[in-house]
């Protein structure tokens, strides 16, 4: 059997479901939507069948937050984003600047997050998390978090979640920016996290109520009663 990767492993703690018909194998019609967007027109991609589109529509409509963060983390490790750097690289486009700074064209490495604009998302979420940061490339941060992240407890759980939360973010509202002429407002973007954040630990009932995680349930500003003393008190 061949042997899971740090990656595989990095996902499969980040939660006990992956992505793709709860096989434990990620969506192939998913990434190869993808993928034949980048390199054929429309018409040659309806022209193979309308199977792998519904499937990948039944996919998006029915997927939760978790799933559609731990796919996009997948789409970045194995470089599969469509950003401005990989369709000029392909001859799709001409010319592209990022859509948060207008300084160079987009790539994974800038979009996550050597940019200055998505870099407070970052700092805004390790400040949120009490967890030290620096930026780096994508690589380094992806081996960083596989070495920080990887508890089993409430606080991992927190901090892997919302750590996929703003990957997804960034990368939906650069789009919304791009082709939706929508207005960047970072204030708007943290508020999101925060209501993602909160909205996931409504699961979360019994929690110990040590002192890391009442720091992070203030940080967050969780429902205290998801700690286990809440229900004698």
């Amino acid at each position: 059997m061949e042997k899971a990767s740090p990656f595989t492993a990095f996902i499969h703690r980040f939660s006990k479901q992956i992505i793709s018909n709860r096989s434990g194998k990620f969506c192939f019609c998913c990434s190869a939507w993808i993928f034949l967007c980048w390199f054929f027109p429309l018409t040659q991609i309806v022209s193979l069948g309308v199977e792998i589109l519904l499937a990948f529509f039944r996919w998006a409509q029915l997927a939760r937050p978790l799933e559609l963060f731990q796919f996009h983390l997948w789409l970045i490790a194995k470089n599969r984003l469509p950003t401005q750097v990989s369709l000029l690289s392909y001859g799709r486009i001409d010319h592209a600047l990022c859509a948060f700074c207008n300084v160079t064209p987009d790539s994974i490495d800038h979009l996550f997050f050597d940019c200055h604009v998505s870099a407070t998302i970052a700092y805004f979420w390790a400040s949120r998390c009490h967890i030290p940061w620096r930026n780096r490339p994508w690589v380094n941060n992806l081996a960083w978090a596989m070495k920080l992240l990887l508890g089993k407890d409430f606080y991992y759980s927190i901090a892997r979640f919302s750590f996929g939360a703003i990957y997804h973010l960034i990368w939906k509202k650069r789009n919304s920016l791009i082709f939706r002429g929508e207005m960047l407002e970072i204030s708007a973007m943290k508020n999101h996290i925060i209501k993602v954040v909160r909205e996931n630990t409504l699961t979360f009932t019994n929690v110990l109520d040590n002192t890391r995680n009442m720091r992070l349930q203030r940080s967050w500003g969780l429902d205290p009663s998801i700690f286990s003393n809440a229900l004698s008190a």
